[in-house]
């Protein structure tokens, strides 16, 4: 009898992990630790991107830069008028993390090109945060921050 109440215990558990209806979706810490379905909800729109950080500028802020993501393809609109759409599915890429190892994402993946386009952080308030894929294996020191417009 204990043996299977134990059983009936790990598998509501398990269940419950999967459950997803009490998730607040415009606010998750650690975006890379859900599993796919929650990242594909919470990215999934129109998004405007608010700020590029990293490199030797250090932070640039794009008055007019939009992204629209679908299930299977992301668009980026520049200031200056420009698309940029580019068909993705999602991979799981191991990269290395100076001080941490290696570490495990699921990534935007680009087909035609056969490379990253971005892991997702985290999501404040409808404020998404999301790294590029680094080239070469390493942790990349740039990335986005979107907020939500739809």
């Amino acid at each position: 009898m204990i043996l299977i109440l134990a059983c009936f215990g790990f598998c509501t558990t398990c269940h419950k992990s999967d459950d997803t209806s009490g998730l607040d979706f415009r606010n998750i810490d650690n975006l890379y630790e859900q599993p796919l379905p929650v990242i594909q909800k919470c990215v999934e729109g129109k998004w405007k991107l608010y700020a590029q950080y990293g490199g030797v500028v250090g932070a640039i802020y794009p008055e007019n830069s939009y992204v629209y993501i679908d299930k299977d393809q992301i668009i980026f609109e520049y200031d200056d008028g420009q698309l940029k759409e580019i068909s993705y599915t999602w991979e799981r890429y191991t990269f290395r993390a100076i001080g941490m190892g290696d570490i495990t994402r699921w990534v935007m993946w680009d087909t035609e090109h056969d490379g990253g386009i971005h892991y997702f952080f985290s999501i404040k308030n409808d404020t998404l945060l999301a790294p590029f894929v680094p080239p070469q294996g390493t942790y990349s020191q740039f990335s986005n921050a979107y907020v939500r417009v739809e």
